[in-house]
């Protein structure tokens, strides 16, 4: 039987690439999940799924929080909401969100002396060489990850950090995105313009890969507990962009024009390249999916979301 089979469980992030994988996970596997969100839209449909809650309310409120709480403990909270940095304006949002945000659940948790295990991910609570964080994104979370090892240790909330690397696959949202830049790109003129390097290698994780980590590694600090601190969930091997372009031309069956400007990216230390040996040797696990299988399936993904919202404008027109 499932561990996750009629656990009770706190998810936010839930329209997220991650989160809404780790939903459709959960329902599949019959969990009760409650889900706090700002954005119902989720990606996964949950009309037929009679254990689900959604609870509207934002991180930035403590009172939401609470009130979708609401006392009860869970067996596991997933928190997986965050705002990425997309402009100086936006800077003290991010804050609000991801560091203020996570300060609120932990002080929630703590007052109602949860049990839960809970876990904190980001995607880029990393620096470059110099140790100088890339954006107020990874600083925000930075943050919140010291938030969350303070409350783990004053209050003795069963807690963990996992920065997880370049996530891909269904779900995606964000064009910004190494995989889906490319692949929107290349479906609109079948032209790319690259501000990095061909040769510039990115560690990309299928999206499925990371959440068999992630619902081993919950499971693990709920039966075991003491996992080590700021642990790094990522492929074992980076890919060329190059590759990941050759791969989505043939998969799609075009040819792609390339321009590369070349700028020099900021170089991130190898540490966040490699996945924690916690990871790999302790729950042996490794990635499943090869990249092909990856990209064709955040393709057939793309191109039924494209048509289902295409017949969706045409309903409302």
């Amino acid at each position: 039987m499932s561990f996750w089979r009629g656990k009770n469980v706190f998810l936010t992030g839930a329209s997220g690439i991650v989160g809404s994988r780790v939903l459709k996970r959960l329902i599949n596997q019959d969990s009760q999940i409650t889900i706090f969100t700002s954005n119902p839209d989720f990606g996964v449909d949950i009309s037929d799924a009679t254990k689900v809650k959604v609870a509207c309310g934002t991180l930035q409120d403590i009172e939401s929080i609470k009130q979708a709480i609401n006392g009860q403990d869970f067996d596991a909270v997933l928190h997986f909401a965050g705002q990425s940095q997309v402009g100086h304006s936006e800077i003290a949002d991010t804050f609000a969100v991801n560091t203020v945000g996570t300060l609120h659940l932990m002080r929630t948790l703590s007052e109602i002396n949860s049990k839960a295990s809970i876990m904190l991910a980001s995607t880029a609570a990393c620096c470059n060489a110099d140790n100088i964080f890339l954006n107020s994104y990874a600083a925000s979370k930075y943050c919140a990850e010291i938030i969350e090892r303070n409350f783990a240790k004053a209050t003795g909330l069963n807690s963990f950090s996992l920065r997880l690397g370049n996530i891909y696959g269904p779900g995606e949202r964000h064009n910004s995105r190494l995989v889906m830049s490319l692949l929107t790109q290349i479906l609109k003129d079948q032209k790319i313009t690259l501000r990095s390097s061909l040769k510039t290698q990115s560690n990309l994780l299928f999206v499925e890969d990371a959440v068999d980590a992630i619902l081993s590694l919950t499971e693990y600090n709920s039966t075991e507990g003491n996992l080590p601190e700021n642990l790094v969930l990522c492929n074992t091997e980076s890919v060329s962009i190059q590759r990941v372009i050759d791969e989505l031309s043939t998969l799609l069956a075009l040819s792609t024009e390339v321009i590369d400007e070349g700028v020099d990216l900021p170089t991130i230390k190898q540490a966040v390249l490699s996945p924690s040996k916690f990871i790999t040797e302790n729950l042996a696990w490794q990635a499943k999916r090869s990249l092909n299988e990856g990209l064709r399936a955040t393709i057939e993904w793309y191109q039924k979301e494209q048509s289902r919202k295409g017949k969706k404008n045409e309903s409302l027109s």
